[in-house]
């Protein structure tokens, strides 16, 4: 995953998911890496969903996502 860039992490898969399909809109490739154990909902607050894209589309992403004034609850 080297050619991947984090540009966006979130406990919320809610979040990753929204954020997600507004930059595929504008044809920025995602790709999400959840590290949360289904087993153990109760830990998973703290546990952090991260949204990568290619490292030419990290600018866009990140213009499109301040754009949206989307931020962490």
């Amino acid at each position: 995953m080297s050619d991947w860039k984090k540009i966006y992490q979130s406990t919320s898969i809610q979040n990753i998911m929204i954020i997600k399909g507004m930059l595929e809109e504008e044809d920025v490739d995602c790709r999400i890496l959840n590290k949360q154990d289904s087993m153990y909902v109760q830990f998973n607050s703290f546990t952090p969903i991260e949204l990568y894209v290619k490292s030419d589309d990290v600018v866009k992403a990140i213009r499109l996502i301040e754009s949206k004034n989307i931020e962490e609850p």
